[in-house]
């Protein structure tokens, strides 16, 4: 499979992708990711679970996989099984930046490991059909947790680009290898310093849930 840059003019051209799939890495957005989607669960395996939704002849797997670059077992399952046209990284994030706060939604233009190797999604939104409270930005491949606010000056001088994941490089990673498109949207629930536990538990869900109704309108699902 083969694809060229696309450029989404308006609502819905994610589309004629007839078969997306939707990942995160822990339960709590799996969830809600779940309730906006209305999404029937498929299975349960370990720390992973599937379910799925269809609307119009188009099938969306919201896929939970698990937390780091370990986790990949399910997303490379369901590349094979499931055959995606599309794959959505997506889930909570560490801000990188002081004047970047909780709860704004990050599209993901490019993700950058800590090597300094850079993929770049394939697929672009114009800005006037971008979600409310939300920019374009890069993600850099954390290992673990930002904890302190001197790690995360660090990351931020070195990288230069605006927030931090543990998933997004492999999802975007193993999507390349197959000649998949990608794209991930991130939400900001903390800003990766000493309070990073604390404001993540007080905001995950409801981050989680405005993160996955602002994914669904873009994807034009209906009810």
């Amino acid at each position: 499979m083969s694809f060229n840059k696309r450029v989404l003019t308006k609502q819905g051209d994610l589309f004629p992708y007839g078969k997306i799939l939707l990942i995160t890495p822990i339960l709590k957005e799996f969830h809600a990711a779940r309730e906006i989607f209305r999404a029937s669960e498929l299975h349960q395996s370990g720390s992973s679970r599937l379910s799925e939704k269809k609307s119009d002849g188009r099938i969306v797997r919201i896929l939970q996989e698990g937390m780091g670059r370990t986790n990949l077992d399910s997303c490379k399952a369901q590349i094979k099984d499931f055959m995606p046209d599309l794959i959505i990284d997506s889930g909570s994030s560490g801000s990188l930046r002081e004047d970047l706060a909780p709860g704004v939604i990050l599209l993901c233009e490019k993700v950058v490991n800590e090597s300094g190797s850079v993929l770049c999604s394939p697929l672009k939104i114009m800005d006037e059909h971008l979600p409310d409270n939300s920019i374009k930005a890069g993600i850099l491949e954390v290992q673990q947790p930002v904890l302190s606010s001197e790690r995360r000056n660090s990351l931020r001088a070195k990288s230069g680009v605006d927030a931090c994941s543990m998933e997004t490089y492999i999802i975007a990673e193993e999507a390349s290898r197959h000649s998949i498109p990608w794209i991930s949207f991130r939400i900001v629930t903390d800003f990766s310093n000493e309070q990073t536990a604390s404001d993540f538990k007080k905001n995950i869900r409801q981050f989680s849930l405005l993160l996955y109704r602002e994914i669904y309108k873009i994807l034009v699902l209906k009810k």
